[in-house]
């Protein structure tokens, strides 16, 4: 009797937590006037950008910030939409069209990549999977960058 009230409650509060995205380093707008754009989508697969330095002929990582909203539970997000002034509006036809989304001001000519690492667990193995995009922003150049089955999408 007691291992099965032990287990009900462990489901009690494992169930809530499962599905959940805590970000503890949230991006930050670059506040230049030269700024980049960059539109992400917020959805339940949080997206991420890596910035490098140039170290003589390789680049290093040197930093990761999340670009989703700082809470994500079960799809209830605490931030569904985060907007910027002077990015260029959706263009038609646009998979971000009637989802949420999040727009950042990034600083032109550095090197990111922009993707999401997501695990998937089975009974007898676990998997990594990791999708990331390459690029360096252009001066007052607007982007954006969503997930699609087997990958991510970046449209410059």
């Amino acid at each position: 009797m007691y291992s099965f009230t032990k287990g009900l409650y462990l489901l009690g509060i494992v169930l809530p937590l499962s599905g959940c995205v805590i970000s503890l380093s949230s991006m930050e707008d670059y506040s230049g006037t030269d700024a980049a754009k960059i539109r992400v989508a917020n959805t339940s697969d949080p997206l991420s950008m890596k910035f490098y330095k140039k170290v003589g002929r390789c680049l290093q990582e040197i930093d990761s910030r999340s670009l989703a909203p700082g809470v994500n539970i079960l799809g209830f997000k605490s931030t569904k939409f985060k907007k910027i002034n002077d990015i260029e509006p959706l263009p038609e036809g646009s998979p971000l069209r009637g989802v949420d989304y999040m727009e950042y001001n990034i600083q032109p000519g550095q090197y990111l990549k922009v993707g999401y690492r997501t695990t998937s667990q089975t009974m007898y193995t676990q998997t990594l999977h990791t999708s990331y995009r390459s690029f360096i922003p252009k001066a007052g150049h607007s982007y954006e960058a969503y997930t699609v089955a087997g990958g991510i999408i970046l449209i410059q």
